[in-house]
């Protein structure tokens, strides 16, 4: 699973996470900050979602993500409401 490279290249990515098959734009990968947890902030575009409507920003632990691919789709534009340096994530290992 190379995350950083589909941010780099700004491609969405397809994974599987609690019970939804999603894609999504991922904005940054890194640790949560107090419990150490591998995380990535992604944008929802499309697929289930156990709460609030797609689109949307969310947090994924990495160990909960199957079937993880990156597609061919890529991103023109960063979505509305991405920061660079999220609070959440500390060290931050990459990041649109």
């Amino acid at each position: 699973m190379d995350i950083c490279e589909a941010i780099r290249n700004r491609k969405l990515v397809s994974f599987y996470y609690k019970n939804h098959q999603r894609v999504l734009v991922p904005g940054a990968y890194g640790l949560h900050k107090t419990t150490g947890n591998k995380l990535l902030r992604a944008y929802q575009i499309r697929g289930g979602r156990n709460t609030g409507e797609t689109p949307g920003w969310g947090l994924f632990k990495i160990e909960e993500i199957s079937s993880y691919q990156v597609l061919d789709e890529q991103i023109e534009n960063v979505p509305p409401g991405y920061v660079q340096g999220d609070s959440a994530l500390s060290p931050i290992y990459c990041q649109l």
